[in-house]
């Protein structure tokens, strides 16, 4: 006789943003039950989502949110036990109620260096029995179990990570560029992050150990196009100042060349209208594009916008015969490499803003 699978959503009180957030709405709209961690209650009630469950020590919540989730009969569920965080009181309270339930979370990742060590424990250690997804802005995490398939084209070039809070053996990948054959994954001494997807059907098979398993979404649908003095100027400059400048004030952010008619301002923007890249593209004396001020805000970067904004930028250089060229933070440089630029020259310093190399476009100039 089969079971029947109970759907639970948790809101956690991490940050919900993007399309994070859209999954969390669609999901908990069709969930059989939806259980808000203390304060991440909040992440329904901004959606007019009463949760099935509510429950923690209650450190984030308000004694008048309680009061009106009692009175609309939200079961309020209080877990004071200070052993525990409330994430995995709530998972543990999920399958106790439900023996049978598949959990997905959202709002348990990022955030402080601790709280994201305790929530990968708490994976670890609940995933062993239980089917648990914690989803963000950026991508997924679950448990491997002892063998876990991933069948889907789309997932093709995207990253995959393994990850390890303790030893790890027998571990075979397959349809990956760095596949492992029995191998062993141990902190501190080898780890299996940053992989890369080759193939539609990819194969994890684990002899013992706690494996946990980080996958990237497929990048999002973004529309690429040039910005024009206005509204959607000043929303460029706000990325670039947060993304490239923000310890320093909102004015450093502002170019000179801004409001020249040879500049061309580019950006990505998401279904939800918000900007989610930029680049800006200016003439240089010797009549050579400069690349400047390209940014990906945080919960996009490896998402694969800053790639779709550099082929814009590409295609503008070769429509124009023009030669292009930046000066990139070191950080940046091997993004670069991977699309085509090189390095040239030494390092030197930008002011209040960190070591650069010049970097030219290796592409072909038609």
């Amino acid at each position: 006789m089969s079971c029947t699978v109970t759907r639970v959503v948790m809101a956690a009180n991490g940050e919900v943003v993007g399309r994070a957030e859209e999954w969390l709405v669609r999901d908990a709209s069709t969930a059989d039950v939806t259980i808000g961690v203390d304060g991440g209650t909040r992440h329904f009630l901004r959606h007019e989502l009463l949760p099935t469950i509510v429950c923690g020590d209650f450190d984030s919540l308000s004694p008048d949110e309680l009061l009106h989730l009692r009175a609309q009969a939200v079961d309020v569920v209080s877990t004071p036990d200070q052993d525990a965080t409330d994430l995995e009181k709530a998972i543990v309270l999920a399958i106790m109620r439900y023996p049978t339930c598949e959990i997905t979370v959202y709002g348990a990742t990022g955030g402080r260096v601790d709280h994201q060590h305790s929530v990968l424990s708490t994976l670890a250690k609940c995933g062993r029995t239980q089917k648990i997804t914690l989803v963000d802005n950026l991508g997924y995490t679950f448990h491997a179990g002892k063998h876990t398939q991933l069948t889907d084209t789309i997932f093709v070039g995207q990253i995959l990570s393994l990850i390890t809070l303790g030893p790890v053996h027998e571990i075979t990948t397959t349809g990956v560029e760095w596949p492992l054959n029995n191998e062993s994954l141990v902190p501190g001494l080898r780890d299996g992050t940053l992989n890369r997807i080759t193939a539609p059907i990819v194969d994890i098979h684990v002899g013992d150990g706690d494996l946990l398993v980080h996958l990237l979404h497929p990048p999002e649908s973004v529309t690429v196009d040039f910005v024009d003095t206005g509204d959607r100027l000043a929303d460029l400059i706000d990325v670039r100042w947060r993304v490239l400048r923000h310890n320093r004030p909102n004015s450093v952010a502002h170019f000179d060349i801004d409001l020249l008619a040879t500049t061309r301002h580019i950006a990505a923007i998401d279904t939800h209208g918000s900007m989610v890249a930029c680049a800006t593209l200016a003439a240089a004396p010797d009549g050579s594009l400069q690349l400047r001020g390209m940014a990906v805000v945080p919960h996009q970067q490896g998402s694969g916008v800053g790639r779709k904004v550099l082929a814009f930028v590409h295609q503008l250089a070769k429509g124009s015969n023009k030669e292009l060229w930046c000066n990139a933070r070191l950080h940046a440089i091997p993004f670069y490499e991977r699309n085509g630029w090189r390095a040239e020259g030494p390092v030197f310093q930008v002011r209040d803003v960190g070591p650069h190399r010049v970097m030219r476009f290796l592409g072909e100039i038609d």
